[in-house]
């Protein structure tokens, strides 16, 4: 209701940190959304990569897809250096979306239209790409 302008954010506070308290509480879709308002600095919170990135893993670590297609694109627009873990977000988010292919989102992020995957393996090693398989992904 705060996002729609439905309710007086002088009265009730900005929406980001409605889901900033929500996400310390343990609601996954609070924590991606969270991520979503640091990363575009949006939602009453400014622009954070450091933030964004916090948000977005403690949603994808308990198997939200679309904060582990998001927490690895950060990775693959190099706001953070470790180009093996933004791949295996994304390959992580993948696999989810594999079990709703037939959704637009699910088909959105296997189509990965922004070309992700692509930039971080054009960015590693074949040594590198090697061991991404070999990484866990831990879902909580």
């Amino acid at each position: 209701m705060l996002e729609d302008g439905a309710v007086s954010v002088a009265k009730y506070g900005a929406a980001g940190s409605w889901y900033n308290k929500a996400c310390r509480l343990g609601n996954t879709v609070s924590c991606h959304n969270a991520g979503v308002g640091y990363e575009y600095g949006k939602l009453g919170l400014e622009k954070d990569y450091e933030k964004a990135r916090d948000s977005y893993q403690r949603a994808a670590e308990r198997g939200y897809m679309q904060s582990q297609y998001n927490l690895g694109s950060l990775y693959s627009n190099q706001y953070f250096s470790d180009d093996a873990e933004g791949l295996r977000w994304l390959l992580a988010s993948q696999a989810k979306a594999r079990e709703c292919a037939k959704e637009p989102l699910c088909r959105w992020i296997l189509e990965d239209p922004l070309g992700h995957i692509a930039k971080l393996k054009a960015r590693m090693s074949h040594e590198d790409l090697k061991n991404v398989d070999s990484l866990p992904v831990e879902e909580k």
